[in-house]
């Protein structure tokens, strides 16, 4: 059942590369709270990723090969012609609103995802290997849940500037803690 694995180490590195676009548009948008989100669950991937991988080659005697990987873009191509200072406030709230559904979206399609392939493992009588797979998605459960709440409450005050930006600060020292607390990461 390597194929599983396989599967699901393809999409996290469309993960990685997902939360790493997002963080760089957050950045570019002035939002470094949502950057620092972004950035949180690009190295959270990453670590799920290398253990998913471990575990393949401790428990299944084998390597996990991911194929060709194929990646969407988040990034108006337009924006790369642009400074930060040419963001104006209807660009930034246009596309917050996207972006949000966007993260909604992704989190709930990956969880879809992997309940598929852990499906596939039990129905298989693959119990240990789900179980690994189970782990992932319970993570994926809680950020759901999170991408979900966030997008709702900025939702409720119909993406108002001036509470998206207050929120940004808090948001930012939450998860730099966050990144120094449990991955000893500092980034300037």
């Amino acid at each position: 059942m390597i194929e599983v694995f396989n599967e699901i180490s393809n999409r996290m590195v469309k993960s990685m590369m997902f939360y790493s676009e997002m963080a760089d548009a957050f950045d570019f948008l002035s939002l470094h709270g949502l950057k620092r989100i972004m950035e949180t669950m690009h190295i959270e991937t990453v670590c799920a990723r290398r253990g998913l991988h471990r575990y393949a080659l401790n428990h299944l005697n084998k390597l996990i090969d991911e194929g060709n990987i194929t990646t969407e873009h988040y990034i108006d191509p337009s924006w790369f012609s642009h400074v930060r200072a040419d963001v104006d406030p209807t660009t930034r709230k246009n596309y917050l609103i996207s972006a949000m559904s966007k993260w909604v979206a992704w989190e709930a399609e990956t969880k879809r995802y992997y309940e598929e392939r852990f499906k596939k493992l039990t129905d298989n009588s693959k119990i240990a290997e789900a179980d690994k797979i189970n782990e992932l998605i319970l993570c994926i459960d809680k950020e759901l849940k999170y991408s979900t709440r966030k997008m709702l409450d900025y939702k409720g005050v119909n993406y108002d500037a001036y509470y998206v930006m207050y929120d940004q600060k808090e948001l930012h020292e939450e998860y730099e803690k966050r990144l120094k607390d449990e991955f000893k990461i500092e980034m300037c």
